[in-house]
């Protein structure tokens, strides 16, 4: 096997980070799950966290339970999208037309569909917080959610 690939075979992606998130905070997460041979929170070019990390776990089962435990992985009371990492370069194009808008890029920008997808929102967010939340950016029309049987979001 590809030395490289071997070396990434127990790294995820952890992604909403609970806001200021640090290297050690980020290591003492992952630790409950098993030993960790590398953790790495990024930041923008002033320091500042930008949400995202990387955890590569010494065993590759334990990456792989992680995963899986998908819907409980909570930091900080927030809940947190761990992905299998992906080496850099490897990620599938985009789909091409950007979207369901089908129009891809920022030259496809409709200013008379103001809609936009809000990703890793918590699964304790609501209609009125994500209405409190970009309100203050200007009116908010509609909010939908996809919400889970157990009323959260999902």
């Amino acid at each position: 096997m590809d030395g490289a690939l071997e070396d990434n075979a127990g790294k995820i992606f952890v992604g909403g980070l609970p806001k200021g998130c640090s290297q050690d905070a980020l290591t003492n997460w992952a630790t409950q799950f098993g030993p960790v041979s590398k953790v790495e929170v990024k930041c923008d070019p002033q320091g500042v966290p930008r949400g995202f990390g990387f955890v590569t776990f010494e065993d590759a089962t334990i990456a792989q339970q992680v995963v899986a435990n998908k819907d409980n992985n909570t930091m900080e009371g927030k809940w947190v999208d761990c992905k299998m990492a992906q080496a850099p370069g490897s990620a599938p194009p985009p789909a091409k037309g950007g979207g369901k808008g089908g129009k891809g890029g920022m030259s496809g920008i409709d200013p008379s569909n103001p809609k936009i997808f809000v990703g890793a929102l918590p699964r304790t967010a609501t209609q009125d917080t994500v209405t409190a939340f970009f309100g203050s950016f200007g009116a908010v029309r509609d909010v939908s959610l996809k919400m889970g049987d157990d009323g959260q979001c999902e």
